[in-house]
């Protein structure tokens, strides 16, 4: 569920993600500026958690 999540805020075939940029009037290279940062965040403190719990 991790990576359906994470994908989902950048795909841009995802209606939800599509419209609020375009009633934002916000361009897709805009958000995708902002928004791979904290999802590179995201994934790496995804991913020492599951180390962590995995016992690794």
């Amino acid at each position: 569920m991790l990576g359906a999540n994470i994908v989902g805020l950048i795909t841009p075939t995802s209606a939800v993600l599509m419209g609020s940029l375009a009633i934002g009037r916000a361009p897709l290279e805009r958000w995708l500026r902002f928004v791979l940062p904290l999802m590179a965040l995201l994934v790496l403190a995804c991913g020492a958690v599951l180390a962590f719990a995995a016992g690794g």
